[in-house]
């Protein structure tokens, strides 16, 4: 299992939200910001689509979800 720093999530995570969310570089959330609550604040967060942020996530840092535990998050939302 492989760990990553804040840094490395935070450096990954943040160009997957730009192209999930189509937001720009300079609407992105401050350190120690909700990025939910800051993308409801844009108003860009009901008309999201979780699931392509969620995979933008798997490509990044190498996982993979597994049907079942997708399905089981899907569901839940």
């Amino acid at each position: 299992m492989c760990r990553y720093s804040r840094k490395q999530i935070l450096s990954g995570l943040m160009p997957a939200v730009v192209d999930a969310f189509g937001i720009d570089d300079d609407e992105l959330p401050y350190p120690g910001e909700r990025i939910d609550e800051h993308l409801k604040r844009l108003k860009v967060w009901e008309e999201s689509d979780l699931s392509d942020l969620w995979f933008r996530c798997e490509k990044v840092f190498d996982f993979k979800v597994d049907r079942a535990d997708w399905m089981a998050f899907s569901t839940a939302a």
